[in-house]
């Protein structure tokens, strides 16, 4: 059985993976898009990437992790995966190598970590005043929409191990637009952190667009986008607003990791978790936190 057979006995209302190219203004594939969708054309989990098979990984494992973690509910696993005190997606990674799951868990851990005492404790970032790598064509491909774009970086050591942490923030005339990630060093982190700022504004847009389109209460995410869609002003307030070059250091005592036994061959889910920060679903929806 495949991976993909797998996948539909996980979610019946999966039907095929869409393949669709990203253009650039003169026509040339710069990326691919990956869409897992349902028979009514529902787009159940997606993934973006500079070729088409790391878009279909990216993709198939985030509506793995998506239909594992309401699996993780049903059997009433929530307190061990720490479900009750952080009862959103954040630190969990699926995979199909046990090795670069765990440490995409664990990066996602620190990134969340890191808006946190950011926005919320005024810990600063190193701050670009032009983009700190030459742009890619992918870049190009997903930073167009903005009018203006900022960079933040900070670095961070944990486990004998060493992470960046990069944010893109998309300015239009009214809005802000935030993405960002942690990677090894020896990696970039600034076009997945562009692809999820450009996802942000085409979300908005959708909205904005089509006044008929339900927006999920219990979204945050969606609400907070739409918020800063039309409050760049906000946004850019609360970034100035941090002033401490000190960052507390990622402490052992603060970690909790735990593995999830999928029962498939080849698929792992493991739940990475920092305690000592506020969570981005908590606070208001003007907390500038992704």
């Amino acid at each position: 059985m495949t991976l993909l057979d797998e996948l539909k006995i996980l979610e019946p209302r999966f039907k095929d993976i869409r393949r669709m190219p990203l253009e650039n203004e003169a026509g040339q594939v710069v990326a691919w898009n990956a869409y897992a969708y349902t028979e009514s054309g529902l787009c159940l989990a997606g993934g973006t990437a500079s070729n088409f098979g790391k878009a279909l990984r990216v993709c198939v494992a985030e509506l793995f992790e998506r239909k594992l973690i309401q699996r993780i509910h049903d059997r009433g696993l929530t307190e061990a995966f720490h479900l009750d005190s952080h009862p959103t997606s954040c630190g969990f990674a699926a995979g199909f190598d046990a090795r670069a799951t765990a440490q995409r868990s664990l990066c996602e851990a620190i990134e969340r970590w890191a808006w946190s005492k950011w926005i919320d404790e005024g810990c600063e970032p190193q701050s670009f005043g032009r983009d700190p790598v030459p742009r890619t064509e992918l870049l190009r491909r997903h930073l167009g929409v903005f009018q203006d774009v900022v960079y933040f970086r900070h670095r961070f050591s944990f486990l004998a191990q060493d992470y960046d942490w990069g944010v893109v923030i998309g300015l239009t005339s009214d809005g802000a637009f935030a993405g960002s990630r942690v990677c090894a060093r020896t990696e970039s982190p600034w076009e997945h952190a562009a692809i999820e700022a450009y996802r942000s504004y085409r979300n908005a847009l959708h909205f904005t667009q089509n006044p008929q389109a339900a927006v999920d209460d219990k979204n945050i995410i969606h609400h907070r986008t739409l918020h800063f869609a039309t409050r760049k002003q906000e946004a850019l307030r609360q970034i100035s607003a941090a002033k401490n070059p000190l960052w507390p250091p990622l402490r052992l005592e603060n970690f909790r990791r735990k593995s999830y036994d999928t029962g498939i061959d080849g698929l792992y889910l493991i739940r990475s978790l920092f305690t000592d920060y506020l969570p981005w679903n908590e606070g208001p929806v003007q907390r500038f936190v992704y």
